[in-house]
């Protein structure tokens, strides 16, 4: 698919969506492994834009969270050659604007978006060290709110131990303290349920554990609850 055809049935918009974000990104990921990361971020960043103004209303949270992820996931792997300098690089200087413009278009769907995608889009932010905030005033504690709200939903809507994980270690690498000064403790309390899940499936990782708990300690937050590092600690140790 190398354009994204403009009048698609608005029931097949998001699966050609995805599609469009997936093709893109596995061409651009190509490049960035080659001799040309620059040029190659500069082509996704285009391709992005040109999906944004052809199906512009029609994109949902869902999508936006997908290119903000895919961005990251494509400047880590760029970054992963020491070569590679984004000071020195245009891609390095456009991404600023382009990811605004995500971001922009991402405000006014936050009361909407879920918890993957919460957590999604700010371990995007951290991973490209660019914190909400500094392109659209106040971002971030909305999306602390967001996460907040869903740890008090059905638990099939909740974040589960990747989502809790993932969004405090982007908090604790963007040096972000929440406002709402109870968000830890629910956070830590849904962990601790997590960890205790009936369903392995569900559990927190090794990974997960330990982000988790380095997040805590690098956001000067030692847990209340002693049952949490002794929850974690079992997991990590099963």
């Amino acid at each position: 698919m190398s354009r994204l055809r403009c009048r698609a049935p608005e029931s097949n918009i998001c699966v050609e969506v995805t599609t469009y974000i997936k093709e893109q990104q596995r061409m651009a990921l190509a490049g960035v492994r080659g001799h040309q990361p620059d040029q190659a971020l500069l082509s996704f960043y285009a391709s992005m834009e040109h999906l944004c103004s052809t199906a512009g209303p029609l994109l949902d949270y869902i999508s936006l969270s997908a290119i903000s992820t895919a961005t990251a996931q494509l400047w880590t792997s760029a970054q992963a050659d020491s070569s590679f300098e984004p000071s020195a690089n245009m891609a390095g200087f456009e991404l600023k604007h382009f990811y605004c413009s995500i971001l922009l278009q991402l405000e006014p769907m936050l009361p909407d978006v879920g918890a993957q995608a919460v957590s999604n889009i700010l371990w995007s932010s951290a991973k490209l060290g660019l914190n909400p905030d500094a392109f659209v005033p106040g971002m971030t504690d909305p999306l602390v709110v967001e996460l907040l709200q869903l740890t008090k939903v059905k638990p099939r809507h909740q974040p589960n131990a990747q989502d809790c994980s993932n969004f405090v270690w982007a908090l604790a690498s963007l040096s972000h303290e929440p406002a709402d000064k109870g968000f830890i403790k629910a956070i830590c309390n849904s962990f601790v349920m997590l960890t205790k899940c009936h369903d392995d499936s569900k559990r927190p990782t090794a990974l997960n554990c330990a982000n988790f708990l380095w997040a805590l300690a690098s956001l000067g937050h030692e847990p209340a609850d002693k049952g949490l590092v002794d929850s974690v600690c079992n997991q990590l140790s099963c």
